[in-house]
C-alpha cells in the first residue's frame, strides 16, 4: 500500500532538505574552483578538474555529516585513463565509507 505521507516526507522532510544542501554545496565548491580553464593543457584541466570533484566532495560529506551526523566518504576511486586523451574515464572500482557516529 502506498503511503503517502512517507512519500512527502521522504522528498520535503528536514533529512530529505539538509542532503539537498548538502549536495548543492558540494557541487558549488566544485564548480566553482573550476574557473576557467582557457590556456591550460590537458593535463593542467584533468588536475584542476580532480582538485575541485576532490574539494566539492569534502564539501558535501562535512555539511551532510553535520546537518544529518551520517556521511559516506569516497576512499578510493580507482580510474582506468584511456589512451586517447580527451575520453572519458571508466571507473574500475570505488571504495566507500560509511559513517553514522
Amino acid at each position: 500500500m502506498f503511503n503517502t505521507s512517507l512519500y512527502k516526507e521522504t522528498l520535503t522532510g528536514r533529512q530529505a532538505l539538509r542532503g539537498y544542501l548538502a549536495e548543492f554545496s558540494g557541487v558549488s565548491v566544485e564548480y566553482l574552483l573550476q574557473g576557467n580553464f582557457t590556456g591550460f593543457s590537458t593535463g593542467h584541466i584533468e588536475d584542476v578538474r580532480g582538485f575541485s570533484q576532490l574539494a566539492g566532495g569534502l564539501t558535501q560529506a562535512s555539511l551532510e555529516y553535520a546537518l544529518t551526523g551520517q556521511t559516506i566518504l569516497n576512499l578510493a576511486d580507482f580510474s582506468i585513463n584511456h589512451a586517447v586523451p580527451g575520453t572519458p574515464r571508466n571507473t574500475a572500482g570505488v571504495l566507500a565509507y560509511s559513517c553514522a557516529c
